[in-house]
């Protein structure tokens, strides 16, 4: 066998191992119905563990506590999270650090974060889809029906938080009301 016929031979070995090789690798790979299984699992697991039970539906939420349209778009990012009026946080994979990263980011918006409660990824999809952005008519429309006084209140919040201060304090007295900001 000549030289040729040797490196042509090893070259057609070299091709068929590595062929071998990535369908090995291919046929590892888990499919996208695998993870869905494993998600599934896994969000079985959580509400066990917590004695909840898994979100499904649209009906299984109260009707009075619509998802916080200021926290849509970083919801969206995620894809599978979503943030309630009240503070709830559904989550189809509630033990990931994506939660805490959701509690971090409410905080940041002046919202106090309430229970983590497991959801399918369908019904968080389907809330993120049908649920207003912030700025559109049923938001404004939202904002109408807060009282003059929580617009107040919700302001000066917002400028102590831009202000970085530590402390708010308010003295209200039968004529007026004195309201000092604290930075430490």
């Amino acid at each position: 066998m000549s030289k040729q016929d040797t490196t042509a031979l090893q070259d057609k070995i070299k091709e068929k191992l590595q062929t071998v090789i990535n369908s090995k690798q291919e046929s590892d790979a888990p499919t996208e119905r695998e993870i869905q299984l494993q998600q599934d699992e896994q969000l079985k697991k959580f509400a066990s563990i917590t004695k909840q039970k898994i979100i499904s539906s649209k009906t299984e939420l109260p009707p009075n506590n619509p998802p916080i349209p200021e926290l849509l778009p970083w919801c969206k990012e995620q894809g599978d999270i979503i943030v309630l009026s009240d503070g709830t946080i559904l989550s189809a994979n509630p033990g990931a650090r994506q939660v805490q990263n959701c509690k971090t980011v409410m905080l940041h918006e002046s919202i106090r974060p309430g229970r983590v409660i497991p959801a399918t990824i369908q019904l968080i999809q389907l809330l993120l889809e049908s649920t207003p952005t912030a700025g559109s008519a049923a938001t404004n429309r939202s904002l109408e029906s807060v009282s003059t006084q929580q617009q107040r209140l919700r302001t000066l919040v917002k400028e102590a938080l831009q202000e970085n201060v530590s402390d708010i304090h308010i003295e209200v007295r039968a004529e007026l009301a004195k309201i000092r900001f604290r930075k430490h």
